[in-house]
């Protein structure tokens, strides 16, 4: 299984894009682009492997492995920039500004998506250049 995000909105506060695995679709959140700082950034465009983990506080999910410099990358729910401290979160929909919606529902689909699965590749791709989106 490979799911492809792709970041369609990024400036200095927020970062909006879709992840797509044929047909299914959902919307991310991300933090900014900060030179790959832990808990403050999203991470470098790339392909990554992801593995299914029990996190602590948001249950079965999974982590984004083999980021350079970082860990504990997850797959999670939250509604705004503030929420994701260098994660990515998912969303039904989002406002095209600084918001997604229905991210416990959307975290709930993905679940029900991978369920058979216990990791996945993860390609990340700009659609837009960070601070000169028009999408």
């Amino acid at each position: 299984m490979k799911f492809t995000l792709e970041r369609v909105i990024s400036d200095s506060t927020i970062t909006l894009g879709e992840i797509t695995e044929g047909a299914f679709s959902l919307c991310t959140l991300e933090n900014p682009w900060k030179d790959n700082q832990p808990n403050i950034s999203c991470i470098p465009v790339g392909t990554y492997t992801c593995q299914r983990v029990d996190s602590p506080k948001y249950g079965n999910t999974f982590e984004v492995l083999w980021v350079e410099d970082r860990t504990h990358i997850l797959f999670h729910y939250g509604n705004w920039e503030k929420n994701t401290k260098g994660c990515i979160l998912l969303g039904l929909d989002s406002n095209d500004k600084d918001m997604i919606m229905d991210s416990r529902k959307a975290v709930n689909k993905f679940l029900e998506h991978t369920k058979y699965v216990d990791e996945f590749e993860l390609e990340i791709v700009e659609v837009c250049c960070i601070d000169t989106c028009n999408c």
